[in-house]
């Protein structure tokens, strides 16, 4: 049922981007040298070349398998670190300051490491509080990095490439413990293919160079979803499963304190969790080796620890970390969940950020800001229609899913320099002009560095149907051949030894594309979940192309 939903709503998605967004203008409408059809074309031709190369292949991939598996422990950590070092040489040769709400984050941060916290503009933090934990963070390494004699902003982007660095490497982790745990083939050549797609998409991605909440919350998603595979996959006393899960709770808690679509993935495990324990209950397959009531108990008790650490964490996080920061907080002119909602039905912006809605909120008195706001956006779900509803919908995901640079250049003065307001002055190099020759909206070479991105993106959202379809579905559509996947319910490693894995990964993936339906819409906002569409599209491919070949 997941696949199913998944496999509609993205195949919709990839419809509406190929057939639809080319004759419809809508807002933040991204251009680019070529048409989304031609570009995911391109993209699914050079994969399935690649594909064709590695099936002719498969003899010599079993040595190749090996020698991964005896090296991998030495080379992973080397390409690690030659990756951090090229993300380092990257933004500092790239860095510049983004004129919105990354200056106002870095403008807080300078001014609570020199103590002039009243000069902060505390209506910013008051109405958007979800940022001051990443000033908390930024705090925190830049008085760190003041111990080497430094507060330069570069210290911050060191840091977000550590972040992205690591990332890379529980991405590789976890891919590799879920096709070994399911005696799947070329577990290691499988984790390379994801580590280095994640390494050309995202880990030397421009997003790299700004200082924000989608930088410092990508390492969380992936991280819950590493842990959570090491529960599912090993054996272990309770203690530690449950410590494990007290640890999601930590985890959920610090990330939506950055980024609230953090906490996704973690709802997306505890619903597979109870759906996969309460599942064959109903078909009457359980292990009859294990009573229910324990395996019910032990479920409760793990939920529980998520629970208390989730809410003991987000309790320490607003009543000890927010007050530290010194800012003169105002509660009453927060911005509730209601007004994100009303932002998402804004006709005029196509659901994009609406200064006129963010104005309006905030005239409002605290009281009557949710009703109010729920008002207007009752006012235009009935303006809308059920039809213009739809189209709305349309509009909104076309503006999601439709810019594989994630909206880069975008918001407010995005590239204000490196000389900007009383912010650190970052000194050019020789790369530098390089570099920004190709990221810097309107350069020599931005337009197709774009085209490039946009490709890619196209061509991993495209390849992550696969995930969602039987497998070996595909070989037999191409090559007529019944017998070629034969029994492909046993040979389906995705849906045999990895379906719990599947099933997290598109859920997740599902939550997300809702998540942004509801709320304001903007590319970016898919960022830190774009591993998880990599994650999808490899494992796609690879049930795909392996089905009906276990004879062989």
């Amino acid at each position: 049922m997941i696949a199913a939903m998944y496999f509609l709503l993205m195949g919709l998605t990839c419809i509406l981007l190929v057939a639809v967004a080319p004759i419809t203008d809508y807002y933040l409408k991204p251009e680019f040298m070529m048409s989304n059809g031609y570009v995911m074309a391109i993209g699914l031709v050079i994969t399935a070349l690649i594909c064709i190369v590695l099936k002719k292949k498969c003899g010599k991939a079993y040595k190749f398998e090996s020698y991964l598996a005896v090296h991998t422990a030495k080379v992973l950590p080397l390409c690690t670190v030659l990756l951090f070092i090229a993300e380092v040489v990257f933004v500092s040769s790239g860095f510049f300051y983004s004129d919105w709400d990354p200056a106002g984050v870095l403008d807080a941060v300078y001014k609570i490491m020199h103590h002039d916290q009243m000069a902060i503009n505390a209506d910013y933090f008051s109405a958007h509080p979800n940022n001051l934990m990443l000033v908390w963070i930024y705090v925190i390494v830049l008085k760190i990095s003041s111990i080497f004699g430094t507060e330069s902003v570069l210290a911050i982007s060191v840091f977000q490439c550590l972040l992205f660095s690591v990332t890379g490497v529980l991405i590789f982790r976890t891919v590799r413990r879920v096709f070994m745990s399911a005696g799947a083939k070329y577990p290691f050549i499988v984790s390379w293919i994801t580590w280095i797609i994640y390494v050309v998409i995202v880990g030397l991605s421009p997003w790299l160079i700004i200082t924000y909440s989608d930088q410092v919350g990508l390492i969380f998603p992936v991280l819950i979803l590493h842990i959570a595979v090491r529960i599912k996959v090993q054996e272990g006393s309770k203690t530690s499963k449950y410590g494990a899960w007290g640890l999601i709770g930590v985890l959920s808690a610090i990330g939506y304190a950055i980024k609230p679509q953090t906490v996704i993935v973690s709802i997306a495990v505890i619903i597979v969790e109870v759906v996969h324990f309460f599942a064959p209950l109903i078909i009457k397959k359980r292990n009859p080796g294990k009573k229910i009531s324990e395996q019910l108990r032990d479920m409760a008790v793990s939920f529980a620890f998520f629970g208390v650490t989730l809410v003991l964490v987000h309790l320490f996080i607003v009543k000890a970390v927010y007050p530290s920061l010194g800012i003169p907080l105002n509660s009453d002119k927060e911005f509730g969940m209601p007004h994100y909602i009303m932002m998402g039905l804004n006709p005029e912006t196509d659901g994009v950020y609406s200064n006129d809605d963010t104005n309006f909120t905030n005239e409002l008195p605290r009281p009557e800001r949710g009703r109010k706001n729920m008002e207007v956006a009752r006012e235009r779900l009935d303006e809308y229609g059920i039809a213009g509803f739809i189209r709305h919908l349309f509009r909104k995901t076309m503006i999601n899913f439709g810019d594989g640079t994630f909206a880069w250049g975008i918001d407010g003065n995005f590239f204000a320099g490196t000389d900007f307001g009383d912010m650190p002055y970052v000194s050019p190099n020789a790369l530098t002009p390089h570099i920004l020759a190709w990221i810097q909206v309107g350069a020599e070479h931005n337009a197709l560095f774009s085209l490039i991105e946009q490709g890619m993106w196209l061509t991993i959202l495209t390849l992550s149907l696969l995930a969602a379809l039987p497998a070996g579905i595909v070989t037999r559509l191409i090559h007529s051949k019944k017998n070629a996947v034969e029994n492909t319910s046993e040979q389906d490693t995705l849906s045999g030894g990895c379906g719990w894995f599947r099933d997290v990964v598109l859920l997740s993936l599902l939550g997300v594309f809702i998540f942004e339906l509801i709320f304001e819409a903007k590319a970016r906002y898919l960022f830190i979940y774009v591993p998880f569409w990599i994650i999808a599209a490899v494992l796609g491919i690879y049930v795909q192309m392996t089905a009906g070949s276990t004879a062989e």
